[in-house]
């Protein structure tokens, strides 16, 4: 019997970090599930009331790695069918139940569609990006509503926010909006300054950006500010372990940066973890996002059942204090833009990493 048999709607409530079995028609799996309310979009609440329910950034299913190799710590590469539709159905049993793809996530798309269609899970919100291509952009619209097996699409985002301005790509958005076709519209960003941009049209209700302990573009006075006055907006963030460089340290391809020295880099994120008492790097990573009050969801890719479970494991522990914010921010060295935006990064990288940086925005 397939995981996706022993699915409930909405997620289960148990505690943090408790262990449940769930037993339906004889089967029984062992799983970590999430606190309460995880994996309820916050379009579904309202501001309040989601932060009611969640208190902290929920774990958002990245599925670039289900439609292709990505990553510079990926060491496993693109799954099987069986063994994505596996892992999703997984991901709902532990009561993850938002996932983040897009149009340009190769085969991503396809796979996460027909998985949700396969299971007998009644929430499972999508969030999708048209192509950023601009000359495919709207006619890609059709594939997603195909591949992900329905009517409407839940969030829908312009995967390149310089689209915001192109009146043939948002105006029609903001039509299908209106017609009911899409639930909300938002934009994938990449810049402070994309992000104040943006933030000024209030049909953007879902922005995402890329944001780890190491970024410090998002600590601007203007940029919180300017957050703090679109209450409406939900923010996911993605590249939490910066495309697995911050996770798997050296054992990990690190792109060859003026400025960056990975093992100053990789000593200062284990001295912080053994200093705060975490389980690993990877978990102070998360530590620092989840304890962003103005973060709504992270975005972590997952190629693995392994590393689904690592990450709702560490996604039920407590976050940092604001005070272990503080002085990782002043521990931790800052680093050039170049390297923080991994579509900077140097061109000598393998060709798959380059494809992979350019549409992982």
């Amino acid at each position: 019997m397939p995981l996706s048999n022993c699915l409930s709607s909405p997620p289960p409530s148990v505690g943090e970090g408790q262990e449940k079995t769930m037993a339906e028609g004889g089967c029984r799996t062992q799983a970590i599930l999430l606190p309460a309310g995880a994996g309820i979009p916050k379009e579904s609440l309202g501001n309040s009331a989601y932060r009611a329910a969640m208190g902290h950034a929920q774990l958002i299913f990245g599925t670039v790695q289900l439609g292709q190799a990505y990553g510079a710590a990926n060491r496993i590469g693109m799954p099987s069918e069986d063994a994505a539709h596996r892992l999703i159905h997984r991901a709902l049993d532990m009561g993850v139940t938002t996932f983040d793809t897009a149009r340009a996530y190769g085969l991503a798309e396809e796979r996460l569609g027909a998985a949700l269609e396969e299971s007998v899970a009644k929430f499972a919100h999508v969030v999708t990006k048209i192509s950023p291509n601009p000359d495919e952009a709207i006619s890609s619209i059709a594939t997603s509503l195909d591949n992900l097996r329905g009517p409407t699409l839940d969030t829908l985002m312009l995967h390149r926010a310089e689209h915001i301005d192109v009146a043939a790509i948002w105006d029609d958005l903001r039509a299908r909006h209106e017609a009911g076709s899409i639930k909300s519209l938002g934009v994938s960003i990449q810049t402070p300054h994309e992000l104040l941009r943006v933030l000024k049209d209030h049909d953007v209700t879902h922005v995402q950006m890329p944001c780890n302990i190491l970024d410090w573009r998002w600590r601007s006075g203007e940029v919180r500010t300017t957050l703090a006055q679109r209450p409406d907006v939900t923010v996911h963030v993605r590249s939490a372990y910066l495309q697995g460089l911050l996770a798997a340290g050296l054992q990990a391809n690190w792109p060859q940066v003026d400025g960056v020295c990975p093992e100053t880099v990789v000593s200062a994120l284990e001295h912080l973890t053994h200093e705060f008492g975490r389980q690993s790097p990877a978990d102070l990573c998360l530590a620092y996002l989840r304890a962003q009050d103005w973060i709504d969801g992270i975005v972590v890719g997952m190629e693995s059942e392994e590393q689904l479970e690592s990450n709702v494991r560490l996604f039920a522990k407590a976050p940092l204090t604001l005070d272990q914010c503080a002085t990782a921010e002043d521990i931790l060295p800052k680093l050039p833009e170049q390297f923080l935006n991994p579509a900077l990064w140097p061109k000598s990288q393998p060709v798959s990493e380059r494809f992979s940086n350019a549409i992982a925005r």
